[in-house]
């Protein structure tokens, strides 16, 4: 990191501290056989500092890739995760880069509910572009602070993919003590990967993957009640044998004798004017007696004829 900003990052924390150590300070650097400060404390073991963007995505477990909708808001916090027993600090120094993200320079918050109670000398630089300085030292009076948590957090839009470091090491991101001293962790950097754009996670289906193809049942379907309606079957007609009538042989006319005539059967006239069926027995009955006595008158005659003939 630049020297210049580094040495600029320092400066608001020397200076609020230098409000409660002043004159004290001045007297122990000069007093003849006085011990000096000591020199910055990196690595401090125990001392523990992040960055994090919510609940899971944090710098503290190593590099961390955080996913979010594109164009969200997101809040990214400075942490003090865990310090070492006996230890107290008056101020820290904070040392941010970011890219692709845009800060939102309004939104940082060093003091107040949620981050270091203890913050009362605040500074903060956003002069730099992709880059972040913020600082804060205890009050006048107060004893060093063991609190651990959301030291400063701010807010960042996703408008494109990109990265947000918390810079580690001497000159950089730190806990300062009550004789201004820093201490913090090794200069490796922590690195959050910020993932803007991913699509939302694909809805489960009950299958829990790709259904398989239903395969039909051959069902068959309910009868149905369709009425048939009835055959037409021709009957043939009845024939109905004429009734024979009886008939009257007569025997042949032998000389002496009246020639014999044989009765036919009769047939009804019908209105037409054509022969009819043979009527009922009584009928012809009658019909029969009838032709009988003709032929009977028929045959005498011929038969008076005959004897006529025979007499001359």
């Amino acid at each position: 990191m630049d020297k210049t900003r580094q040495s600029k990052l320092r400066f608001p924390i020397l200076l609020g501290l230098s409000l409660v150590a002043g004159l004290a300070a001045a007297v122990l650097a000069w007093w003849p056989g006085s011990t000096q400060p000591a020199s910055a404390d990196f690595p401090h073991a125990g001392v523990d500092l992040s960055i994090g963007v919510g609940s899971t995505c944090d710098s503290t477990a190593g590099p961390m890739k955080c996913t979010l909708q594109p164009g969200a808001t997101f809040t990214m916090d400075f942490k003090v995760n865990a310090l070492p027993a006996e230890f107290g600090y008056g101020g820290y120094d904070a040392s941010i880069d970011y890219t692709g993200v845009t800060v939102k320079e309004a939104s940082l918050v060093q003091t107040g509910a949620g981050v270091w109670p203890g913050c009362v000398f605040n500074a903060f630089d956003f002069t730099q572009p992709g880059h972040i300085a913020a600082a804060c030292a205890f009050g006048i009076g107060a004893q060093p602070a063991t609190y651990t948590g959301v030291m400063m957090h701010v807010d960042f839009n996703c408008v494109a993919s990109g990265t947000v470091t918390l810079l580690q090491g001497e000159g950089a991101s730190d806990l300062v003590d009550e004789n201004l001293v820093p201490h913090g962790e090794a200069s490796a950097n922590e690195v959050l990967t910020i993932n803007c754009g991913a699509a939302p996670p694909p809805s489960p289906t009950p299958c829990d993957g790709p259904c398989p193809t239903a395969t039909p049942t051959n069902t068959q379907p309910p009868p149905t009640n369709t009425p048939i309606p009835p055959t037409a079957t021709p009957v043939p007609p009845t024939t109905v044998a004429p009734t024979s009538v009886p008939t009257t042989t007569q025997p042949t006319p032998t000389q002496g004798a009246a020639p014999t005539v044989t009765a036919l059967p009769v047939l009804a006239k019908t209105g037409s004017g054509g022969l009819g069926p043979p009527v009922d027995n009584d009928t012809a009955a009658l019909w029969l007696a009838a032709v009988s006595l003709l032929s009977l008158a028929a045959a005498s005659l011929t038969a008076l004829k005959w004897r006529l003939a025979r007499s001359r």
